[in-house]
């Protein structure tokens, strides 16, 4: 069955606003791509509905009322930040709304100023600037040195502005800085420094399976409880535990399932704070632990600074994140372990469960039984070759999972 989203799910447009905004390049599947700091290089039908609504913004303010202008520029820059804080919209929408923050300085200059000429000029420049901003921060975060060099700045410029201006701004600088690296590295769904996969190209009532933190003493128990299911999943697996039972990896290839490197050692209070040297070591040793044969990451905790992706491409992983997982790894109540899972299924959905606990057979049980019974089939991701999405150039075309194998 073809799917019929080439993203696997609609979990960037899942009300009729996302949709609309975003709507002909979720149809090509291609729309985190595209480097939205300079919009004329994004395709023209995906700038439509953002030149609509300035547009409109524009003749308000400066032929009809400029408090209408405003409010419609508002509208615009809230319903990006709305995307942006509810994962709705991919990595290209935090420089949307700087396009958008940078029009609407240009309004509040131009609107305090007392000549309006004078207010266009100073708005214009602002905007640019704001976009010059937007720009330099996405080509730098395409490298290990370009992400150094922009945490650098971000920890700089608030000394430079309490220097020049007092040390309000200073702090008010530093809040701001904090704020962005903490938002980005502790939300497991940020798309600021990378993606992580919430969802793959599958049909309406297809899903994906995950099992971290293994291989432990249950696998095997684990392995047929699966092969009673007819199910396949991905093991993301600790690399210290593939040593301790490398009979168990080669029981979950020999199963029909795939490998993924969960880290060397599973460093799940630290690894979020590790510089890229160490990341790197806890990824190659784990790859090397499974002899290269996985071919996705996950972060343990799923928490991932702004190095992690750039680190994980380089060893050619993919970066694999969740849609719906019921925290059994911190609750033990089955039932309300299965609800969560259920409540965030959709098309796609990649779901999250755990090995090696004492309750870990039963919530599998128990959550296979329910997609079974909700006419769910599960699948393996293979299939899945969308390009890099820290590639210097868009890629041409999306090749998508158009036939994956179902399981």
């Amino acid at each position: 069955m073809k799917p019929k989203d080439p993203l696997g799910s609609l979990e960037r447009g899942r009300t009729p606003l996302a949709r609309w905004w975003c709507g002909p390049a979720l149809r090509r599947g291609g729309v985190h791509y595209f480097p939205a700091a300079d919009p004329v290089a994004m395709p023209f039908e995906d700038l439509l509905p953002m030149l609509a609504l300035f547009s409109l913004a524009t003749a308000a303010w400066f032929v009809v009322l400029p408090s209408v202008g405003m409010a419609l520029i508002l509208a615009v820059l809230s319903v990006h930040v709305w995307f942006l804080l509810c994962g709705l919209l991919p990595q290209w929408i935090s420089s949307g709304a700087v396009f958008h923050a940078g029009w609407l300085v240009f309004g509040l200059v131009a609107w305090r100023q007392p000549g309006w000429p004078r207010g266009v000029v100073m708005g214009v420049g602002i905007f640019l600037l704001l976009q010059g901003v937007a720009a330099l921060w996405l080509r730098l975060r395409q490298s290990v040195a370009g992400v150094t060099v922009l945490i650098f700045l971000l920890h700089v410029w608030p000394f430079v502005c309490g220097w020049i201006w007092g040390w309000s701004w200073a702090v008010g600088g530093c809040l701001i800085t904090g704020t962005i690296l903490v938002a980005t590295t502790l939300n497991p769904h940020s798309h600021c420094f990378g993606m992580a996969r919430r969802t793959l190209p599958m049909g309406e009532r297809e899903v994906c399976l995950t099992i971290d933190d293994g291989p432990c003493e249950d696998t095997a128990a684990v392995l047929a409880l699966l092969e009673r299911h007819d199910a396949r999943a991905v093991f993301f697996l600790i690399g210290d535990r593939v040593r301790k039972f490398p009979e168990a990896v080669e029981a979950i290839l020999a199963g029909g399932h795939l490998l993924g490197n969960h880290t060397q050692t599973h460093p799940a209070h630290t690894f979020w704070s590790y510089p890229p040297a160490r990341q790197r070591r806890e990824m190659a040793a784990c790859q090397e632990a499974l002899g290269g044969r996985a071919k996705w990451f996950r972060a343990p905790a799923g928490f991932r600074n702004p190095y992690c992706n750039l680190i994980a491409g380089g060893l050619g992983l993919r970066v694999m994140g969740w849609q719906a997982r019921g925290r059994d790894g911190v609750s033990s109540d089955v039932v309300r372990v299965v609800e969560r899972i259920r409540r965030k299924l959709g098309p796609g959905s990649i779901v999250l469960v755990h090995q090696g606990l004492p309750h870990s057979l039963e919530v599998m049980e128990n959550v296979l039984k329910m997609l079974r019974d909700e006419g769910w089939t599960i699948r393996l991701p293979e299939a899945l070759t969308d390009p890099d999405p820290f590639s210097e150039t868009p890629p041409a075309s999306y090749e998508k999972a158009s036939d994956p194998t179902v399981v």
